[in-house]
């Protein structure tokens, strides 16, 4: 048992006698914080080069959608009748 690791657990014995539960919940959710933060920042760091492409065609979709309505009020603002769409 190294020094770091035997203060720990001294620390821990003592905080136990003191009713510092919530400190060790605080430190144990610190930890988890870490995990996760370090988790994600490697699964967006793998994610990265299939998110590009994934963009673009989402943004191919819109324009297209935006062209079509644009279309269909053009076509509505010259039809014979207002409001009808051929």
């Amino acid at each position: 048992m190294t020094n770091k690791e035997a203060s720990r657990s001294q620390n821990d014995t003592a905080r136990d006698r003191s009713g510092g539960k919530e400190v060790e919940a605080r430190e144990a959710n610190k930890r988890q914080l870490e995990i996760w933060k370090k988790t994600l920042a490697y699964e967006l760091a793998m994610m990265e080069p299939q998110s590009v492409p994934a963009c673009q065609d989402f943004l191919r979709r819109l324009e297209s959608f935006e062209r079509e309505l644009q279309r269909e009020s053009e076509a509505a603002l010259t039809a014979p009748f207002a409001g009808r769409v051929p």
